[in-house]
């Protein structure tokens, strides 16, 4: 994911910025490579039912603690660099990746759907079914087009 990101000014000319923002373009994407896990987590929320075990508990709780902290400090992090003099249009760019406002959670195919091969379909699987059938939720982390 952090590999496939687009890494190149599309809005910008990097020429036009001042070392001080090239300078902040580089810690956002630092912050950005040391929490991608999170960031991935976040853009790929599935339904964990925390009521039903103590395993399924603690996953919940650590996921949302994880995904909470990265959230509040990605934030700060952007609010500083802008105000920093860090133009708050580059945030814009589509190579700095945002996290959604709401969680649209995937919810895992019945045990009963089966593959070609008359297999339950993996959690890989069901999440390349989901990217195909919506790449809006990945398109700009993936370079995907429309076609």
């Amino acid at each position: 994911m952090f590999q496939q990101r687009l890494k190149f000014l599309i809005l910008h000319s990097a020429d036009d910025l001042s070392d001080r923002a090239k300078s902040d373009l580089v810690d956002i994407v630092e912050f950005m490579w040391t929490h991608r896990r999170t960031f991935w987590l976040i853009g790929h929320w599935f339904f964990i039912d925390h009521h039903r075990d103590d395993y399924s508990a603690n996953l919940y709780t650590e996921r949302k603690k994880e995904c909470d902290a990265v959230k509040k400090n990605y934030k700060k992090l952007l609010n500083d660099k802008v105000r920093g003099g860090l133009p708050e249009s580059v945030l814009e760019e589509p190579g700095f990746w945002t996290f959604p406002a709401k969680c649209c959670f995937w919810v895992w195919m019945d045990k009963s759907q089966l593959d070609d091969q008359g297999r339950p379909f993996s959690l890989p699987e069901q999440l390349r079914i989901v990217d195909m059938l919506e790449p809006t939720r990945v398109q700009w982390n993936s370079c995907d087009s429309d076609d």
